[in-house]
């Protein structure tokens, strides 16, 4: 592995399930104080967003069951849904800190995301290119 390179599943998870900066932030922010109970509004404050952003990527961490929704409405914690993705968020949070370049690369390198949802939706049904 040359010195510049992500590990491949770090890479891999930045480019199918990290949308933007903010969303990294956000799952690094909840890495970084594991026992901490964070409101939507704490986290907008925190990173200096608005909390209709924060939501958004909060919900879309819960739907890719990356986190766990915590059982209070309005309470956001670090629970990675398994061992191996608390591990792997880990490894990605060091890899930030170390390559902070390269983790942007990985999340903006990858195909936009809604365009190819936009583009399948337009394949024939028969289609299984």
């Amino acid at each position: 592995m040359k010195r510049d390179d992500l590990p491949i599943d770090v890479r891999y998870f930045l480019e199918t399930s990290i949308d933007s900066i903010e969303q990294l932030q956000v799952l690094i922010l909840l890495q970084t104080h594991p026992n901490k109970i964070w409101t939507t509004n704490e986290i907008a404050i925190e990173l200096r967003s608005v909390d209709t952003s924060i939501q958004k990527r909060l919900h879309d961490l819960y739907r890719r069951n990356i986190l766990l929704v915590s059982d209070k409405e309005n309470e956001h914690k670090f629970l990675p849904s398994s061992t191996s993705m608390r591990a792997l968020i880990e490894i990605l949070a060091g890899e930030n800190q170390l390559r902070p370049y390269q983790v942007i690369d990985a999340i903006y390198a990858s195909p936009d995301k809604s365009i190819l949802d936009f583009a399948n939706a337009f394949k024939m049904r028969g289609d299984k290119s």
